[in-house]
C-alpha cells in the first residue's frame, strides 16, 4: 500500500499531510530534490502571508487572480512532488480555487 500524503495549504502549518495518522509533514524531511522544497517552502509562505491576525475574518488573497496564481503553483508542485516520490506516494492535491480535493 503506497503512502498517502496530501498537499493542503494552512496558515502556519506545512502544505503537507499524512493522510492515514493526519501528521503534519515538513517537506524538508522528505526525499525530494532541495529545488522542490525551497518551492513548497515559499508557497507555504505565501499562504500564510494571507493570514490577518487581527481579523481573521479578513484573511484570504487580495484578488481572485492571486488565488488562481497560487493554485496553479500548487499544482506544479503537486506534479513535481509526485513525478519526484514515484509510485511509492499516492498523493493529492487540495485546490483553493475549487475548494476541493483532487
Amino acid at each position: 500500500m503506497p503512502n498517502r500524503l496530501k498537499l493542503l495549504p494552512d496558515c502556519e502549518c506545512y502544505a503537507l499531510w499524512d493522510v492515514d495518522s493526519l501528521d503534519n509533514l515538513d517537506s524538508r524531511k522528505l526525499s525530494i530534490s532541495d529545488e522542490l522544497k525551497e518551492k513548497i517552502s515559499k508557497w507555504e509562505e505565501l499562504y500564510d502571508s494571507t493570514l490577518n491576525n487581527h481579523d481573521p475574518s479578513q484573511s484570504g488573497f487580495s484578488n481572485l487572480d492571486e488565488e488562481k496564481e497560487f493554485d496553479l503553483e500548487g499544482r506544479d508542485i503537486w506534479k513535481k512532488l509526485k513525478l519526484e516520490l514515484g509510485e511509492e506516494y499516492e498523493i493529492s492535491y487540495f485546490s483553493v480555487v475549487e475548494n476541493k480535493l483532487i
